[in-house]
């Protein structure tokens, strides 16, 4: 119970962003997303959506690369919401460094079909940065990959 208790916590003060608020500094809510991923189970809920928000409209690049990397080593416990906020993010970032880490969490969440295509046609692109980490994680996923490729 103590760490759904901190995982909520954090998650609320991850969103927290305006002037004045606990977490109006990029460097707090990197951290913030740091703590929250290495609560493990606890941070199922209110962590992996806390995550996931700040992967999607965090202005900070740092906070975005963080988050993605936090929903990663939740692995399968980002969930469904998790997931979709990866792929998401791998397609659309502009942030070259928040699309390998994307590509990278994506090998770990395991979530389903849709994430395989997603690193299916992000492998197809010009970035090499990425398309090596697309190639590792769908080598991860195994034969859920192979209904894509």
């Amino acid at each position: 119970a103590a760490g759904n208790t901190a995982a909520f916590a954090l998650a609320k003060a991850l969103l927290q962003r305006k002037p004045g608020q606990v977490a109006a500094e990029s460097y707090v809510r990197t951290g913030l997303a740091e703590c929250i991923g290495r609560l493990g189970a606890a941070a199922r809920g209110s962590g992996a959506v806390a995550l996931s928000k700040a992967l999607q409209d965090d202005r900070d690049a740092a906070v975005r690369r963080r988050s993605a990397m936090a929903l990663g080593h939740l692995g399968h416990i980002a969930g469904k919401l998790g997931a979709s906020a990866l792929v998401r993010a791998l397609k659309v970032d502009k942030d070259l460094l928040v699309r390998c880490r994307c590509a990278e969490a994506l090998g770990v969440v395991k979530s389903g079909e849709e994430e395989a295509k997603a690193l299916v046609e992000a492998l197809r692109g010009n970035e090499t940065e990425v398309r090596w980490r697309c190639a590792m994680s769908l080598g991860k996923l195994g034969p859920m990959a192979g209904k894509e490729g």
